[in-house]
């Protein structure tokens, strides 16, 4: 077709669109329809004329189309809605619709295009994107469950055998005639290089998994990570936990406290804070926590950055409780990270 050629007339358009056009009165049956109708859904016109429409529309479906149809009687003109329709071999075809309504004619004019494909993609990405967040979920917990048997060798095992080893040099040095000093000295040297040993040990089982976590709970977990982040930054930390006992799934306190220590992390690398506040709390709503800093406050960029890959895990980490993370930030007045899950999550 040209420019110079004329326009098709309506009910040639009618007739060449491959989209679904109609025509439906207001009892709900079809009074006029276009080639495209049968092609889709294999019925001949006098099948889909002979019963209302609505006797085609997938029954979970059904609701909401007969919402849509009292809108356009009552005081919609115009209405857009999805819904399936079934075709002859037993099979559903997804519908995004266009209504409008000519109430002085008793008519509704309807224009339906076939999105069928495009919510299989749909169905495909979102079955995807849940298997993701299911591998997720089993990757972090492998990943605690490594943490704590690494943990928990490095403790029973190996501080084991430096502690055995301290005995036993101990144990020479008191068995040293007099006038070995030099051996003395030497032994003595090998004690503070273990003590170092141990501590060393020490330090990383208790960063893989602090046994309080397992052993005391949330709280005292929250109360030493407040204590080691005050040693190693020198940053005032108050702590605010009500009520005393906090009574929560052992996977969801992992879950917090993680939270709890990335956010530390980025106070003492990036917030500049002079301050910090936590606050861990619990009644009939949920459980919330809050990490606030005065520190140079976070900028919107940072939180939306491809970088902010902790921000992401804190979101996946709360993902199984269907709990939420909250973070703000104004510059110069400090960040605020909330944190808070349903009751309907939490359990002791």
């Amino acid at each position: 077709m040209t420019l110079q050629d004329p326009l098709p007339s309506p009910e040639r358009f009618f007739g060449l669109s491959p989209n679904l056009l109609c025509v439906i009165g207001m009892d709900g049956r079809l009074r006029h329809l276009n080639p495209s109708w049968p092609k889709v859904l294999g019925y001949s016109d006098a099948e889909l004329k002979s019963r209302p429409l609505i006797e085609w529309v997938h029954p979970d479906d059904r609701a909401s189309t007969e919402a849509a149809a009292k809108g356009l009687t009552l005081d919609r003109d115009i209405f857009s809605f999805e819904n399936r329709l079934q075709c002859k071999d037993g099979s559903y075809r997804w519908l995004l619709w266009n209504a409008a309504s000519l109430r002085d004619q008793q008519l509704i004019y309807g224009f339906a295009v076939d999105i069928t494909r495009r919510k299989s993609v749909e169905d495909k990405l979102a079955a995807s994107q849940e298997e993701l967040q299911r591998l997720a979920g089993y990757l972090q917990k492998v990943r605690e469950q490594e943490r704590t048997a690494i943990a928990r060798d490095l403790h029973d095992e190996l501080g084991q055998q430096l502690s055995t080893l301290q005995i036993d040099i101990t144990c020479l040095e008191s068995q040293l005639a007099p006038g070995q000093e030099e051996i003395v000295l030497g032994l003595r040297e090998m004690e503070k290089q273990l003590d170092a040993s141990i501590r060393t040990v020490q330090r990383i089982a208790t960063g893989l998994r602090p046994s309080l976590l397992d052993d005391l709970g949330l709280a005292a977990a929250i109360e030493w990570q407040a204590k080691d982040f005050i040693k190693h930054t020198h940053i005032p930390c108050r702590i605010s936990i009500h009520p005393e006992s906090i009574a929560v799934d052992p996977e969801l306190a992992t879950a917090l406290f993680r939270i709890l220590q990335e956010t530390l992390t980025n106070v003492a690398r990036h917030a500049k804070a002079g301050n910090v506040w936590i606050e861990l709390s619990q009644n009939v709503e949920g459980t919330t926590l809050e990490i606030r800093d005065n520190g140079r406050g976070i900028e919107p960029a940072e939180l939306h950055s491809t970088r902010s890959l902790g921000l992401i895990g804190m979101r996946e980490r709360l993902r199984p409780w269907d709990g939420t993370l909250d973070i703000r930030g104004e510059s110069g007045q400090g960040t605020a990270v909330r944190v808070f899950i349903p009751s309907a999550a939490v359990r002791a």
